[in-house]
């Protein structure tokens, strides 16, 4: 009796060891996913540096960087691109939670945002200046999400001299994030749903989350050459979120190439 009692906890010690042992192994897997995805991140951070820069350059020499705007659509690229792998990487770490998500969000946009835009009414205030007429309403429409639509409806022109143009004219791409970022919890939820949840059809699976999220790009692809009408302003164009989508859905899909390929 003695001994079998001695034997029964010698295989617990020896299950707990295990247990132990596995959960370190995990621990270090997830250690070295974390270390990988923050070499890879480094580039595309630079990636996004380059594009900024560029769209800074087409605002400040407009004459002589005529493309730097182009730097809006490799930077929605990349949105889309690190939206995917950030939040793929917190689903598999048990991290992810959607409240936290936008809370995540609203903590890194809306603060910063504020600032900025209260220290430039601030000053537009002090210098009296007429672009304050109607403030209101463009301000409501930064934060609330729907710029873009906003300088749709008034007509604004992106491509105009920047001199006559509102100090807030390119918080319009925030906007366009914005509303991707509301959805963007229901689209992994439907991107877990076709691979994630099934091992054993995995690839298959990923393969039918490519060509959703390709078939979205090209429909909004398709939209823009609807609306785009050569010899007139393309700001329409370029502001809507229906027709700039394609960039971050183009993103997404390199992100779900990349996981179903590696």
């Amino acid at each position: 009796m003695v001994l079998q009692n001695q034997m029964v906890l010698q295989n617990r010690k020896t299950l707990q060891n295990q247990m132990a042992l596995q959960q370190n192994n995990l621990s270090l897997f997830q250690q070295d996913k974390t270390r990988e995805w923050d070499k890879t991140r480094i580039p595309l951070d630079a990636l996004k540096g380059i594009a900024i820069l560029g769209i800074v350059l087409y605002h400040a020499f407009p004459n002589y960087v005529p493309g730097g705007f182009l730097g809006v659509p490799l930077f929605f690229v990349l949105s889309g691109y690190l939206m995917f792998t950030s939040t793929l990487q917190k689903w598999r770490n048990g991290s992810f939670h959607i409240c936290a998500y936008y809370q995540n969000r609203i903590q890194k946009i809306m603060f910063p945002c504020f600032v900025m835009v209260m220290c430039v009414c601030a000053y537009m205030t002090i210098r009296n200046s007429p672009q304050m007429i109607g403030i209101r309403q463009q301000v409501a429409s930064i934060f609330l999400g729907y710029n873009n639509w906003w300088q749709i409806a008034q007509n604004a022109s992106y491509f105009e001299k920047h001199t006559v143009s509102s100090p807030f004219t390119h918080l319009w791409y925030l906007s366009v994030e914005m509303q991707f970022y509301l959805i963007w919890p229901l689209l992994f939820w439907g991107y877990c749903k076709l691979s994630i949840r099934n091992a054993k059809r995995n690839k298959q699976r990923r393969g039918i989350a490519c060509w959703i999220f390709g078939v979205l790009a090209l429909l909004s692809v398709y939209k823009m050459l609807h609306k785009y009408i050569p010899g007139e302003d393309p700001s329409r164009v370029y502001y809507g979120t229906d027709t700039m989508a394609f960039n971050i859905f183009l993103g997404i899909l390199l992100g779900v190439m990349r996981q179903k390929y590696s």
